[in-house]
């Protein structure tokens, strides 16, 4: 199942440029002000990749999704 950003990040996220067909490269603010750099998002809503490591659920990641404030274009 894929691991979807919150919906008003995604509306956000599909604003953005594609770094490829389909995704764009973002980097994710948390609400701690952590900065997850290198996220490749799918579609602006599926966490595909974080730096190299692919991400299919939640235990892949050390944060949780209700914990993304923001995302910038790395565009």
């Amino acid at each position: 199942m894929p691991l979807k950003i919150p919906g008003p990040l995604s509306t956000k996220a599909q604003d953005f440029p594609e770094s490829s067909y389909g995704a764009n490269r973002v980097t994710l603010i948390l609400s701690d002000k952590r900065k997850i750099k290198n996220v490749i998002l799918a579609w602006g809503s599926e966490i595909e990749k974080i730096e190299n490591k692919q991400i299919s659920s939640e235990d892949d990641i050390n944060f949780k999704i209700a914990e993304i404030k923001d995302i910038v274009s790395e565009i």
